[in-house]
């Protein structure tokens, strides 16, 4: 009875535990930090799921390449679209946010708590411990956007605190102690000089948009107050001081420079972890692009066709992994 009695303690204690952080450091390691509750089966399982969708992505691409001709022109673009480049990662905590499709916001929020904590202790190695959180956005309803990630934001860092009350007056709550807990940078891109309805903490609106490298023709906003200016990803990074920081969010809507400028996006490949883009059209280069950004290390993990669009315009977004991936 007693030997019972032990077996049945150990069986119910067995039971409760929870499991130790090394079960979860695969998706870790492979993920660069961003994801840690991802236990090591359920992990390998999503790998194999992602394996498999590109895998059958190389296929169709083969099959209808013949949709997209060489000169640029749309031969076939709505077919085009329908068959190629899909999901291929699965994230089950992506959210909605300001119209955009975000891969677990929550963990953004809970690596710059981390990283705040890490600055506040004095730790000399601060890119070891959290990720500050570094928003980019470039055209769409940047403002919109911004406005309502900084909304999450604040309310999520509350909940990390354990301000229980941010459910009954979470909005009244948020903005009394919004300058209790640092946030996240948001930088907002606009070279039409347009500035958001109302200034708020922790927004910060530029002058200008991005260009390509290789275009240095597009407007420098020197010769004339009213040329908008434009700005390389590495420039703009070197000026802000981000050069080794890592982008959290990049939202990017410049109706088709994407398509010039991902080649300079990826020589930056570790300063994004997620990257937003409206894609325009079919040219040429789509899967070139596609393919790229899939050797880089960035999976698909949401992609819609936008409703303003002619069936060639989609928001695809993009999560950045690890080469052990």
């Amino acid at each position: 009875r007693r030997s019972g009695l032990v077996r049945l303690w150990t069986h119910l204690r067995m039971k409760g535990k929870q499991p130790s952080k090394e079960a979860f450091n695969t998706a870790k390691l492979d993920s660069l930090g961003y994801f840690d509750g991802i236990s090591h089966d359920d992990w390998l399982s999503l790998k194999q799921e992602t394996k498999n969708a590109m895998s059958l992505q190389q296929s169709l691409m083969a099959e209808s390449s013949e949709m997209i001709s060489e000169g640029g022109a749309n031969i076939d673009s709505n077919s085009w679209w329908m068959k190629n480049w899909r999901t291929n990662f699965t994230c089950k905590n992506k959210m909605r946010v300001g119209g955009k499709w975000i891969c677990d916001p929550r963990r953004i929020i809970s690596l710059q708590d981390e990283y705040q904590h890490s600055v506040s202790a004095g730790n000399q190695n601060i890119g070891d411990v959290g990720n500050k959180c570094i928003i980019y956005i470039s055209g769409g309803s940047e403002f919109e956007f911004a406005n309502q990630f900084l909304d999450y934001a604040m309310v999520r860092m509350l909940e990390i605190h354990n301000e229980q009350e941010v459910r009954g007056h979470g909005v009244k709550r948020m903005k009394q102690e919004q300058k209790s807990y640092e946030t996240c940078e948001v930088h907002v891109f606009n070279p039409t000089g347009m500035e958001p309805p109302q200034p708020r903490e922790g927004m910060v609106v530029h002058p200008w948009g991005f260009r390509p490298t290789d275009k240095a023709s597009m407007g420098s906003g020197t010769d004339n107050a009213a040329t908008p200016t434009f700005k390389t990803i590495l420039d703009t990074i070197t000026e802000l001081g981000h050069l080794d920081k890592t982008i959290s969010i990049l939202a990017l809507d410049c109706e088709g420079c994407e398509w010039d400028m991902y080649c300079d996006i990826l020589d930056l490949d570790a300063s994004f972890q997620q990257i937003l883009f409206q894609l325009h059209g079919t040219p040429s280069i789509a899967n070139e692009f596609f393919t790229s950004m899939q050797n880089a290390g960035h999976v698909i993990y949401d992609r819609e066709m936008d409703p303003g669009g002619a069936g060639d315009v989609y928001n695809y977004s993009f999560l950045k992994l690890a080469a052990s991936f």
